[in-house]
């Protein structure tokens, strides 16, 4: 029942975008943790059930390319033609379009280090940053998921990043919540969750998960050590209200508490449907947004506005599915 936790953080991503709080939190923020910790749950089931082998892999990297390049394009392509129709030049996009910024956003990766490239004033898709740190992360993945002796010391390391940026050492924002040093234990974490109930029923082949605990309840210590150390750090040190360290905490332990109750609801043809749209909604809500902006509509934050985003980037998304995906 994964399609219809999936729309609805797509939702609340748009939601966010359109200058929605809730409770003073940013809900995008706790939907991108959600999605990170799905990535790696997802990922570790496709290694597992249809690329077991390390032969494998060249296949698992097309697999993934085709599953999120050629929507992305069709949806890039439909802002590029939205934005110079309307020779839309403010926001995301205030810098303009040069040759080396399409480049980049072709690259997707690279809007991933808008911080120090300042791409993000060059923008087509904005959320597309988080994608860019979802596609290193399937880069890594078969080396990471195969095995304790990588798994672990990356698990490591990404942990010890996130707590100095929980303890303001390192920029929150940037090492807390963006860039793939800091947030791949997240993505490690959602992994653990799938590895633990495939453990009984995996094929000879993937051998590799007998280092794993049988059950996912003692694997939620780990994780759960990580916040607390987090949420400790950052309150001795007074960074706790630092952008977006209260938002990563809550999307973890919220898909902590997700993911493994969603798990075991058997899968519905219309929870599968609506998870096909999910990630076309999340690349497309940006669309008219621009457009919204360009040609004068309702004020961000208001229903009026947030109601015409959702309704135009589900059209958009229904358009993109049929066409592409």
């Amino acid at each position: 029942m994964f399609g219809t936790l999936r729309l609805l953080l797509a939702v609340l991503v748009a939601a966010s975008h359109c200058g929605w709080s809730t409770f003073g939190l940013n809900p995008g923020v706790v939907a991108v943790v959600v999605f990170y910790l799905l990535a790696g749950y997802v990922m570790q089931d496709q290694l597992v059930r249809y690329f077991p082998r390390a032969g494998d892999t060249p296949r698992f990297y097309l697999d993934r390319f085709l599953r999120l390049y050629p929507l992305y394009l069709f949806t890039l392509i439909l802002t590029l033609a939205l934005v110079l129709t309307l020779e839309y030049q403010r926001s995301f996009l205030a810098q303009g379009l040069s040759a080396s910024a399409l480049a980049q956003n072709l690259l997707i990766i690279p809007l991933n280090y808008y911080m120090y490239t300042g791409i993000d004033r060059a923008t087509l898709i904005p959320p597309a940053w988080s994608l860019g740190a979802e596609i290193q992360f399937y880069l890594l993945a078969p080396l990471l998921l195969r095995g304790p002796w990588r798994f672990w010391p990356a698990y490591g390391a990404s942990s010890l990043i996130f707590l100095a940026a929980a303890a303001g050492l390192l920029d929150t924002d940037h090492w807390g919540y963006r860039l793939l040093p800091g947030v791949l234990f997240l993505f490690l974490t959602g992994a653990l969750l799938r590895a633990a109930r495939l453990r009984h029923r995996a094929p000879p082949d993937a051998a590799h998960l007998a280092w794993l605990p049988r059950r996912v309840s003692s694997l939620l210590p780990v994780p759960l050590a990580v916040a607390g150390a987090a949420f400790l750090l950052a309150r001795a040190t007074g960074n706790l209200p630092t952008p977006y360290l209260r938002e990563v905490l809550t999307g973890l332990l919220a898909g902590l508490v997700l993911i493994p109750l969603l798990e075991r609801l058997p899968p519905r043809p219309w929870d599968l449907r609506l998870g096909y749209l999910a990630y076309a909604l999340f690349l497309a809500h940006f669309l008219p947004i621009f457009a919204l902006d360009a040609l004068g509509g309702p004020a961000p934050g208001t229903p009026a506005h947030l109601a015409l985003v959702l309704a135009s980037a589900l059209a958009l998304a229904e358009l993109g599915w049929r066409l592409v995906d």
